[in-house]
């Protein structure tokens, strides 16, 4: 009983200082003088003629980093360099932590599946690897992210 009043307690507090914490940055946010400024519907209705990929072109997103963070010309190339930098590392460590874990879950895969063909008829692990594999799943995946990238290509 302790425990479970200790838990509703700690959960409490976990939401107030949440909802306090949103509050203060709604405050904070509404007082400040990087609010965006109020658009017209003309130029609300040109912005979506004008696409999603034009807002958010680099070039588009460089401009609004500069703008936002009031960047002197004196600022910006180092700090887009640096911006780079770090993402190419972001990517580099991705990338190396993508194959590790393809790596293990392939092995871990093939184990699971030489112990499942000593269990299941070979209709029923073909069945099985079509319908519910770890590789059906990455496959349909796959597919569906090929779909996914050739929408909207002219």
């Amino acid at each position: 009983m302790m425990k479970m009043t200790k838990n509703v307690l700690l959960i409490g507090l976990a939401f107030a200082a949440t909802f306090g914490l949103g509050l203060w940055i709604g405050i904070s946010w509404a007082g400040s003088e990087s609010q965006p400024q109020e658009v017209s519907t003309e130029e609300r209705r040109g912005d979506r003629e004008r696409g999603d990929r034009e807002r958010r072109s680099p070039e588009a997103m460089r401009n609004y980093m500069i703008n936002s963070l009031e960047l002197t010309d004196e600022q910006q190339e180092p700090f887009f360099e640096l911006i780079v930098d770090n993402r190419q590392n972001m990517n580099r460590v991705m990338q190396e932590y993508r194959r590790k874990m393809y790596a293990e879950t392939d092995s871990i895969t093939t184990h699971f599946e030489a112990e499942l063909r000593t269990i299941l008829s070979e209709d029923q692990f073909e069945r099985f690897s079509d319908r519910y594999s770890v590789r059906a799943f990455r496959e349909v995946r796959r597919q569906q992210q090929q779909r996914g990238s050739g929408q909207g290509r002219n």
